[in-house]
């Protein structure tokens, strides 16, 4: 969960209801009222990929940078998406598809102050890889 900067939060977890496990999100506002579509609005479906371990970060404008691992059959693949107070996707993004496996993904802010460069503020994302071998020397 994170700040959404008008009192309310935004919420982004790994939902199984389709039986894969997919990332969703939702807004709750000051008082704790769902302002997006009932039990949340799905990142993407367009692949039959399960999605899993969500990591989100306020943009610093009043939106979110979510990223999460997407395991593609044979590899697993980091992707992040920004999305504004409305629910809107404004950009995805992948962000590593080098072959092999990730786990415990971190989300930080970049530090860019929104309002001095006139841009949403991003992110730095950071995990545990094993491209170079097996989970013992993951780096």
């Amino acid at each position: 969960m994170v700040p959404d900067g008008s009192g309310g939060m935004f919420a982004v977890w790994e939902d199984y209801r389709g039986g894969t496990g997919r990332i969703y999100a939702q807004r709750l506002n000051a008082a704790g009222v769902p302002q997006w579509t009932a039990n949340g609005i799905p990142f993407d479906l367009s692949r039959p990929y399960g999605q899993t371990g969500p990591v989100a970060v306020p943009d610093k404008v009043g939106g979110v940078i979510a990223a999460w691992i997407e395991y593609t059959g044979s590899n697993e693949v980091i992707r992040a998406q920004r999305f504004n107070a409305s629910g809107a996707f404004l950009w995805s993004s992948i962000v590593c598809s080098t072959p092999g496996l990730r786990r415990y993904m971190s989300i930080v802010s970049d530090g860019s102050n929104p309002i001095t460069i006139g841009s949403p503020g991003g992110a730095v994302i950071a995990w545990n890889d094993d491209r170079y071998g097996s989970s013992v020397n993951s780096d």
